[in-house]
């Protein structure tokens, strides 16, 4: 896997706060490896933005879960849920893209954040487990 902030080399390490694959110290210190922060009109959490929309009583269910509510404070895993909830709803991607494709899109990010993916997080593997189990109760 080519690195993920030149773009030139292949990748050797994998940043712990953003999990971009880099090949190198300059790379890991150069001004193009930014840490996506999240901007204060999108630090609604994910509980506001799915009861916004029509909750089902699974889905309410899994929104009052103290482990869950735990794991979304983590800035990582807030980080890698918006880049794929962008996947799915970036004006250009909705513009160009049939649904079906951005799902797959989007669920291609997801398999590779997930155990044994190229771009493996526990936090992220630990929400889908979660989510999965209290789905499934």
């Amino acid at each position: 896997m080519k690195c993920g902030i030149c773009e030139l080399e292949d990748s050797k390490y994998k940043c712990p706060r953003c999990s971009v694959q880099y090949c190198s110290m300059l790379c890991y210190k150069s001004k193009s490896h930014k840490h996506h922060t999240i901007e204060n009109h999108d630090k609604k959490s994910a509980i506001d933005l799915i009861t916004a929309r029509n909750a089902t009583d699974e889905t309410k269910s899994v929104l009052h879960d103290s482990r869950l509510a735990k794991l979304l404070k983590e800035p990582t895993l807030r980080f890698h849920l918006k880049v794929i909830y962008e996947l799915l709803n970036h004006p250009q991607l909705t513009n160009e893209t049939s649904a079906e494709a951005r799902r797959e899109i989007a669920n291609k990010k997801l398999v590779n954040l997930r155990r044994r993916g190229s771009e493996e997080n526990k936090l992220v593997e630990d929400f889908c487990a979660h989510v999965l189990e209290s789905v499934n109760r």
